[in-house]
């Protein structure tokens, strides 16, 4: 049987840094993004010549279009980037789980040869 090995520590350490990294860089985003998103409803609600008729548009129509996208495409790059940013967190945060399981293993295996030891 291979010799089984635990993961290095260090790696584990890192990936909790970089997971924490992430973690802050997705959470700056969702404010901005959520900042960004007021300050649309906001401009969109006091808008007249956003409508075709010249009248204020109504909350739903603004929250499910402009809120979105922004008045002029603005927030999608916003919304790609989150996107992005938390597909890598998963990744990361996957990956350790990953490196945790191996250390059980490990730590299992270790266990057993203690007690087939005896």
């Amino acid at each position: 049987m291979p010799e089984i090995k635990p993961p290095d520590f260090e790696d584990m350490l890192g990936m909790v840094e970089v997971i924490r990294k992430l973690n802050v860089e997705v959470q700056i985003l969702r404010v901005d993004l959520d900042v960004a998103e007021a300050e649309t409803v906001k401009k969109a609600s006091m808008d007249k010549s956003l409508s075709n008729d010249g009248k204020y548009l109504s909350t739903t129509f603004i929250n499910s279009t402009y809120k979105i996208t922004g008045i002029n495409g603005e927030l999608i790059a916003k919304r790609r980037e989150l996107a992005r940013l938390s597909a890598e967190l998963d990744k990361a945060e996957k990956l350790f789980l990953v490196m945790k399981m191996q250390f059980e293993y490990w730590r299992t295996i270790q266990a057993n040869e203690r007690k087939s030891n005896f």
